[in-house]
């Protein structure tokens, strides 16, 4: 029978040889003898194979002067000093996931606008961002312990001074307005961990306690970033007769409430901001 020789093409694999014999077609290949025959794969767009056969890439070499980030939110600006920021965060908050996901900071010290007694006002994103990030530190049990007795044994004990400076060094003070008001917006920050720490005991109390009340299931706590024994101590208190006492009052108080807040994320400071930069 009549054998043809088939040229080899321009772009196979390496390990081709140009000088190869010819290819006799009687003959049965197998994919263990040579490999590169009919698996040809493309050469990706800007690759190149050099003759030592290892393929090069081109690399993208960050322009200089520009900063480069190191980690996920630590910066090293022109003058080489790391934002300490960054690793305080770390220990702060928790990994989390969508809205919650920690923003706030992680490029730099953010820049706000605050009105005469110290609320955020402006612009809308940053504020909102604020709000979510002292709701992180407030529901973080390594921060503020849910079995404490009250808000003012945090306050003995440093865990709200630790906070605001976390949310302080997030801030912005190069403006002298801004930094004239900072003990107004100490106390603004701090009203709204306190808030922000309660809310999070309430969400935890009606989703893991009351459907279980009565029950050895209410000492077991859904919610994996919780602590054990600071859940365990906190259900307790909750049990004794005189908070359920004030709790039943609570209740009956908050029903009487007629008037919610509609405008979501944004607070009533902002909106008396909008209202007067209209008019």
């Amino acid at each position: 029978m009549r054998m043809m020789n088939i040229p080899t093409a321009n772009n196979t694999n390496i390990g081709r040889l140009e000088s190869s014999p010819p290819i006799n077609m009687n003959e049965t290949l197998s994919s263990s003898d040579n490999p590169n025959v009919g698996n040809e794969v493309p050469t990706e767009p800007g690759v190149n194979d050099d003759e030592s056969g290892a393929q090069s890439r081109p690399l993208n070499i960050p322009s200089v002067g520009n900063e480069v980030p190191t980690e996920l939110g630590v910066n090293i600006d022109e003058s080489g000093a790391q934002s300490r920021l960054s690793k305080k965060r770390k220990r702060k908050t928790r990994k989390t996931r969508g809205k919650n996901k920690p923003k706030f900071g992680l490029q730099g010290r953010e820049k706000l606008q605050f009105n005469a007694i110290g609320q955020p006002v402006a612009p809308d994103d940053k504020v909102a961002q604020l709000g979510r990030f002292i709701g992180q530190l407030a529901a973080e049990c390594s921060n503020f312990p849910l079995n404490a007795k009250n808000w003012a044994e945090l306050c003995r004990n440093g865990k709200v001074e630790e906070a605001w400076l976390t949310i302080q060094d997030a801030l912005d003070w190069s403006d002298p307005e801004t930094l004239a008001l900072a003990s107004d917006i100490k106390d603004v920050i701090v009203d709204k961990l306190h808030e922000r720490w309660k809310s999070f005991k309430y969400k935890m109390k009606k989703k893991w306690y009351t459907p279980f009340k009565g029950m050895e299931r209410r000492f077991i706590c859904g919610n994996k970033h919780i602590h054990a024994g600071q859940w365990r101590a906190l259900v307790s208190r909750w049990d004794e007769t005189k908070n359920q006492e004030v709790a039943e009052t609570n209740i009956t108080n908050r029903q009487q409430l007629k008037l919610h807040q509609t405008t979501g994320t944004k607070t009533y400071a902002q909106m008396r901001y909008q209202w007067v930069m209209i008019s």
